[in-house]
Parts: C-alpha cells; structure tokens; sequence
C-alpha cells in the first residue's frame, strides 16, 4: 500500500503539470524507490512490463519505483527524474540529447541498453555526446565477465554481479573519454558494460538489451544488474521531509525517494 500511495503522489504531481505556478523544495525520503522515465516505444516499455508481459524482475521495478512513459525527452518531462532507461528503438533529436546531457549533470542517471538490431546508428549521436561508440553486432549468447566493482551497478543494492549474459550483443564500447570506465568484458575483449560520472551523475553503457529479456532476466547474475540499474537512490542512507509552500498545502508528505531537489510544481 505504500508503494502504491507513493507512486500514485508522484503521478498526481506529474499529470498537474499544466497550470498554475506553486514553488516547493522537495526533501524526498522514503526507501529504494525511483522516479523513472523511458520512451514511449512498445519494445522498451515491454522490458518494464508496462505491457505486462515480463517475468518477476521487471514486475518488481514496476512495483517499487514510479514509471513514466514520454514521447519527447525535455525539461519538463524529466522534471524530478532519477533514472532515465532508453533503449535504441529510435534517435534523439538535438535538442533532446542537451536535455540528456544535463539531466545527467544535475545528478540523473541514464541507462542506454544497446545493440542497434531494431535501429542500426539509432543512438550513435547520443553516445557520441558522451564520447562512446559502438562496434559491430556478435553472434549467439555472449557472456560478460565484470571487471569493475566498486560501483553500484555491478555491487549494488541487489547484490553483485559477478557475469552475465547477452544475446547477439554490439561487440564492445570504445571511448576517448578520460572518465569513461569499463566494468565488464566479452570473451572477445569487447567492453559489454561501461560507466561514466558526469557532473554529479552517471550515464551506463550496455551493448545489449537481451540480458533483460523473459529467456534470459534469471541466468547467471543478469537479474541482480537488472535490479541494480533502477535502484539508484538505494545506497544513500538519509531520509527527509518534503515542505511543500504556500500554506494552502501546510502539510509534509513522502514521495520514496532520496535526496533533495527544488522543483516548481504546475497545478
């Protein structure tokens, strides 16, 4: 129930976008949960079971963070965003990318879960925003080995992951970028996994998305990074009230998620 009243708050506070201005500083604490928005594309919502016909992992996601579907990627529909999960169904316009970029910079974490089989170059101009590329498609189920785990994507809230394994992956990332890091490998010597801080957030560079499908989601430790991906807020430890102004809504409540951000609230 208080999952279901914490999502149902953030969605309020979403669909309210639309008229009169009411500042507020939200101090949002609760447990591990995520405000998370993807594309509005069937093969992406289908990995976050928004069509309901995933296994356990994603129903769990579903379950405990607030999920948010949009057609465009601006401003004000990543407005109090924690984690934006995007897959290579389609590009993004320029001006899109910027709000990627910054989303990032101001504290978001961006997943891109990539092999360019439904879209080949889909999402070459947003990697190559960030200095990343990627190579060419490998045959069959390829298995990652991590490399890296002082981060919290393979040693996280979910435990670690120590491999997993991809079906028909992009053959590894390359990267010019100095933070740029790598975290898991194929048997080729393939980057599978890659990691980079910008700012104050972090974008993860996957070169597949089969990991998370129903064949695969419970093989090897690909669940765990599932898992890990979406509960970015669940290693910081404070929790805090939300103060919401005028004195028309006089009133603190919870939302489920970390940190603190200044927002103007719509409604």
């Amino acid at each position: 129930m208080k999952r279901l009243l914490e999502r149902q708050a953030i969605a309020l506070f979403r669909a309210t976008l639309a008229t009169a201005i009411i500042l507020a500083t939200f101090n949002i604490g609760s447990a591990d949960a995520s405000v998370i928005v993807t594309e509005n594309i069937p093969g992406t919502l289908w990995l976050l079971n928004l069509g309901g016909q995933q296994g356990t992992a994603h129903t769990q996601v579903f379950e405990d963070h607030a999920v948010f579907a949009v057609d465009v990627f601006d401003a004000t529909s990543l407005l109090g965003t924690d984690v934006v999960y995007i897959t290579d169904f389609r590009g993004h316009s320029d001006d899109e990318v910027e709000a990627l970029v910054t989303f990032v910079e101001g504290g978001g974490r961006l997943v891109i879960a990539a092999d360019h089989t439904p879209s080949p170059l889909a999402l070459d101009v947003l990697a190559a925003r960030f200095d990343v590329g990627y190579g060419v498609l490998l045959s069959g189920n390829q298995t990652a080995q991590v490399t890296d785990f002082n981060n919290d994507v393979t040693n996280g809230p979910a435990g670690v992951v120590d491999s997993f394994l991809a079906g028909v992956p992009n053959s590894g990332l390359t990267s010019t970028n100095p933070d740029f890091r790598v975290a898991a490998l194929y048997p080729d010597g393939g980057v599978a996994l890659g990691l980079l801080s910008l700012g104050s957030g972090e974008v993860v560079f996957l070169t597949d998305l089969n990991p998370f499908d129903d064949v695969r989601i419970g093989l090897l430790d690909n669940q765990i990074l599932w898992t890990n991906l979406f509960d970015y807020l669940a290693t910081t430890t404070t929790p805090v009230d939300v103060d919401i102004k005028p004195a028309s809504c006089p009133n603190p409540f919870t939302l489920g998620r970390y940190g603190a951000l200044s927002v103007a609230i719509l409604g």
